[in-house]
């Protein structure tokens, strides 16, 4: 019986498209393609929240992956915080993502879906993508 190799998912939180992608344990890409899915801003944040966890379902089946092998998941946020995973005023989200705790919501619905605890990392988008380019 062999075991399923750890996986970590990166999700890119546009303000119209969010792309999500994934990484072996080691590293290494997962596949040399990103998923990509509207982000349905205009619909509130919690739609936003479902779709990312709807489109990381949809990666990890592309890929022949299971939630099992997920151990942890990041998201590049736009714009402004006002504390660690807690939105501020942003030049292209709606009103309505003023204050809304990306953290706690999207953990939440990562643990739901997968069914355990999934470790999750908030930070802005352009300081995420300044270090996956490192």
């Amino acid at each position: 019986m062999s075991i399923a190799q750890p996986v970590y998912i990166g999700t890119d939180g546009g303000a119209t498209t969010s792309k999500i992608a994934g990484v072996w344990g080691s590293g290494v890409p997962v596949s040399t393609g990103l998923l990509q899915w509207p982000t349905s801003a205009q619909e509130g944040p919690q739609a936003v929240v479902r779709g990312w966890v709807a489109a990381i379902s949809a990666y990890l089946e592309q890929n022949q992956l299971s939630w099992d092998q997920v151990q942890g998941v990041g998201v590049a946020i736009p714009g402004p915080r006002r504390s660690y995973g807690v939105l501020e005023r942003g030049p292209n989200l709606p009103e309505s993502f003023v204050g809304f705790d990306v953290y706690t919501s999207y953990g939440g619905a990562l643990a739901e879906r997968a069914g355990r605890a999934v470790p999750l990392v908030v930070g802005n988008d352009g300081n995420l993508g300044g270090v996956a380019e490192a």
